[in-house]
């Protein structure tokens, strides 16, 4: 199943990916998983090495271990050929259950070659052993406490004062004025090396974001926080633009996005006493002027938390997965990209199999039962949509898509994510979900023998004793 949140933990925090990928060990790697997905990535210890590919995974190894110079240092293009051969390696060497282009596998590999660098006899025993001490290494660091601040784009007298709840993470929203009197404001803006961007935060009447989180590294505590702050800007863009017909995608002079709300230059992150860490910054994002929010923005707040109040953790999880696709379409510069993400909203929240997602008709129908369009042309548009999907990605005609397509499925995309958060409470988990969609369209007589026949099991199963306290 295509799932966001598994995605997303690098997608959106591409801001801090050159330091990522040169500070963060595996363990700091597995915590971020852990912490974002709700756990699930247990490293097994077993190492497995085919016999006809020992002699070839020694020599990667060695090779790789020569390109790494004082400090886990890097000359020239090594490091490109350094990651190459982490990818074969990662291909001819099991490790528990992970599958061979997994992220966290081969940050395992790459930490293991540091270590295998300083051991005096480098056999392929001793590197088995360097990937041991890795997997072992894997235990809980102490937590510090951080405060991440960021400057968004929003100018913070058309939201308001306040707070929201977003997955589980509050975020409180002031002003410029609050930051500069409990935080050190005036030294985080100086560390920014351009004097038009410290100009912005001096001069603007932007909002600024604030999370209060517990995390090993000022590093982790960002991403994390950036994560929730991008579903922030998710569902305040669902919400300014849903069920519209937009103007998307002029070229000239600068293309324009689907997002109303645009992504986040730069984050701040300092500690439990306020003071100054470091700054972390968005290489994709554009300086843009700032913002009024021009929607009601306490209905974004009740959205918000009738998502929050959704029972079932799956369904709120689908929620927000959804929303963040919605969010990467509309970040979207490329037509066709941004077509494939409104897509992959449809697969996620049709539960589709690989097998399905193949096919595409069972997901048209599928969606056919949660759209709350009341225009009965949309319906019998989906089986064109999904001819469309199907030539971009396997024809590649990326830029053979029209603005009215893109905007035929985000109007559908857009009445399915209504759909899940108005009824989501519904569904206990996703398994009820997949009942909804097997059962919606069936006869009442179908149904009601359904019922009959479930009636019938349970008045003949012994009743169910509670014991008393």
């Amino acid at each position: 199943m295509f799932s966001y949140r598994k995605i997303i933990v690098f997608r959106v925090s591409i801001f801090i990916y050159n330091t990522l990928r040169a500070t963060l060990s595996a363990t700091q790697i597995l915590k971020i998983l852990n912490s974002f997905t709700g756990g699930g990535y247990i490293i097994s210890s077993h190492i497995e090495i085919k016999k006809k590919d020992e002699t070839k995974v020694l020599d990667y190894v060695i090779r790789a271990s020569n390109l790494v110079g004082p400090n886990q240092s890097f000359e020239g293009r090594d490091y490109l050929d350094f990651e190459r051969i982490i990818y074969i390696i990662s291909g001819l060497i099991n490790i528990g259950q992970y599958p061979n282009n997994n992220s966290l596998k081969r940050k395992l590999i790459e930490d293991a070659i540091f270590r295998f660098k300083r051991y005096s006899v480098q056999t392929l025993p001793t590197f088995e052993r360097a990937v041991s001490t890795e997997i072992n290494a894997l235990s809980k660091h102490p937590n510090k406490k951080y405060y991440v601040i960021i400057p968004f784009n929003i100018i913070q007298s058309s939201i308001g004062r306040g707070s929201v709840d977003i997955d589980s993470q509050q975020i409180l929203i002031r002003s410029k004025s609050y930051v500069t009197n409990n935080f050190d404001l005036k030294k985080a803006v100086e560390s920014l090396d351009l004097k038009e961007e410290q100009d912005y935060l001096r001069k603007s009447k932007i909002s600024y974001l604030i999370a209060e989180i517990e995390a090993p590294s000022p590093l982790l505590a960002t991403l994390l926080v950036s994560i929730k702050v991008d579903f922030y800007r998710a569902i305040l863009n669902f919400y300014s633009i849903r069920l519209r017909h937009q103007e998307i995608f002029q070229t000239h002079p600068m293309p324009k996005y689907l997002s109303n709300v645009p992504p986040f230059r730069f984050a701040f992150a300092f500690d439990s006493d306020g003071k100054f860490i470091r700054n972390y910054w968005n290489d994709l994002s554009e300086r843009a002027s700032p913002k009024s929010y021009r929607e009601d923005y306490k209905q974004v707040l009740k959205i918000v938390n009738r998502i929050n109040k959704i029972k079932s953790k799956e369904i709120r999880d689908l929620i927000w997965n959804a929303l963040g696709l919605h969010m990467l379409a509309c970040d979207e510069s490329s037509i066709g990209q941004t077509y494939l993400h409104f897509w992959q909203i449809l697969e996620l929240l049709s539960l589709s199999s690989e097998e399905e997602r193949i096919k595409g008709d069972i997901i048209v129908s599928k969606i056919r039962k949660i759209m709350t369009l009341t225009d009965p042309y949309f319906k019998d548009l989906l089986p064109n949509l999904m001819e469309k999907r199907n030539e971009l990605v396997h024809k590649g005609s990326v830029w053979d898509v029209t603005f009215d397509e893109v905007n035929y499925l985000k109007v559908i995309t857009e009445s399915t994510i209504g759909f899940m958060i108005s009824q989501g409470d519904m569904f206990e988990n996703k398994s009820e979900l997949r009942d909804y969609f097997a059962f919606k369209d069936e006869p009442n007589v179908s149904l009601t023998r359904k019922i009959k026949m479930i009636n019938a099991i349970l008045k003949k199963r012994p009743p169910v004793r509670t014991l008393r306290p």
